[in-house]
């Protein structure tokens, strides 16, 4: 009987081991797997901090041309980089290597970011800011009357000879309204944008504008309006009858579209005193404004005319000598009640924020006389406790080819007639600037 129970002992110790024994090759085992997962998080850790390093190695780049306004030829050459491009990405603890090489495209670079084994890269193409809109305004802008316009476009077509026109660019409201005893009774429909002339967007230009940009506005009955907001539809689809022609950017910068220097205060006082760009005349009566403009234009002068202070046009004007030319008016009232002939661009500059020029704009508009044309237009918006205010006021038919400018964020511009716009570059003496931009087909487009 010993012998027997001392077999049980030994069978059950037996058995306890071996149990023991899976239970360990069974953990080990799990050990192992458990092991293997973690090392393969540990690369894809890496394998994503090294993806993400060299797009931001690619974004610092991309911010580097935009923000400090260098082009690729300052930074193609890594051995001749500034100093500051280093800086610029410093913020990476482990900076990627960035280089810069030809692409099939004259106009287009390929970038490329790597950092260890991993790299990314991305196609930059420069860009025209060529057809910006054969009007624009970063203020509230209503068009009174009828209106013909052949518009501005984009350089690359859509498809074939189809391209994308560009009408209108706004920042702010934009309000087309039909009234009968400004218009001409003659056009079939209230607002017309037909195809850009020959040559007219850019030389070479020989196309039509695709019909997704294409806008056309009936008459209605007289006093019938319509009216886009950009901040509402921004990078939205416009609700109709606007079509994508009329261009909502609240975000829009046509100072630097247009002059290709950032917008400040002190750039625009070495930009007007610029005796090689323009003639500066600081207007103290509002009415000698015509005189002014007929005199410098007439007299076949090629730079162009600055005037600070309110410009009332109540005369005929006629200043067609030149083949292209620029008139600004800063920080006072453009009022036009005659006709004016002019080939080129106007641009339109107020700082309505500004005390002084407030004053200036207010104490113009209060001191016309009672029962003037202009009272019926003038307004003063009070937008969540923002006041826009009538800053210009123009009765026009012939619109200038050079387009119009209005840069005024808190003044509201009115043009009221039948209006008649067909743009051509050649009567625009600005050179817009390049602007840099990732090409579509990237591993990131959005």
């Amino acid at each position: 009987m010993m012998m027997l129970r001392n077999q049980r002992g030994v069978v059950t110790l037996l058995i306890t081991s071996v149990l023991l024994i899976g239970a360990l090759v069974v953990t080990l085992g799990t050990y192992r797997s458990v092991f293997h997962q973690i090392k393969v998080a540990q690369n894809e850790v890496e394998g994503r901090k090294a993806h993400w390093r060299s797009e931001g190695g690619l974004e610092c780049t991309y911010s580097y041309l935009l923000e400090l306004n260098k082009t690729i030829p300052d930074i193609k050459d890594s051995s001749t980089r500034p100093a500051d491009f280093a800086d610029w990405c410093s913020p990476y603890t482990d900076q990627p290597k960035v280089e810069i090489s030809d692409s099939a495209s004259s106009s287009a670079y390929i970038v490329t970011s790597s950092i260890d084994t991993h790299s990314l890269y991305k196609t930059i193409k420069e860009s025209s800011l060529l057809g910006s809109g054969a009007i624009q305004s970063t203020g509230p802008i209503e068009l009174i009357g009828t209106l013909s316009l052949k518009p501005t476009a984009k350089e690359d077509p859509i498809s074939g000879n189809e391209y994308e026109c560009v009408s209108v660019t706004f920042a702010d409201l934009f309000t087309y309204q039909y009234d009968a005893t400004h218009s001409n009774s003659g056009q079939a429909l209230g607002l017309e944008v037909l195809d850009p002339s020959a040559d007219g967007p850019f030389s070479g230009f020989d196309g039509i504008c695709h019909s997704d940009y294409k806008t056309a506005i009936p008459k209605g009955s007289s006093g019938s309006s319509h009216s886009i907001y950009a901040p509402d539809y921004y990078e939205k689809v416009n609700p109709p009858p606007f079509q994508k022609d009329f261009n909502p950017d609240p975000n829009m910068n046509p100072f630097y579209t247009f002059f290709g220097i950032a917008k400040t205060d002190q750039n625009i006082v070495d930009l007007s005193q610029d005796a090689d760009l323009f003639k500066h005349v600081q207007l103290l009566n509002a009415t000698d404004c015509g005189t002014e403009i007929m005199d410098h234009f007439t007299a076949g002068q090629s730079k162009g005319l600055w005037i600070e202070g309110n410009c009332h046009i109540n005369a005929a004007v006629a200043a067609t000598i030149n083949p292209s030319q620029l008139l600004v008016v800063q920080d006072g009232v453009f009022a036009l009640n005659g006709a004016m002939a002019y080939n080129g661009v106007i641009y339109h500059l107020v700082d309505y924020q500004k005390s002084h020029v407030k004053t200036r704009v207010d104490d113009f508009w209060k001191g016309l006389v009672a029962n003037n044309v202009f009272a019926p237009f003038i307004k003063d918006i009070d937008d969540v406790n923002v006041i826009k205010k009538s800053v210009g006021i123009q009765f026009a038919s012939g619109l200038p080819s050079g387009g119009l400018i209005f840069d005024s964020p808190l003044g509201v511009t009115t043009i009221v007639g039948d209006m008649d716009l067909d743009f051509r570059s050649e009567s625009n003496p600005s050179d817009p600037p390049s602007i840099y931009q990732w090409k579509r087909g990237s591993w990131n487009d959005f």
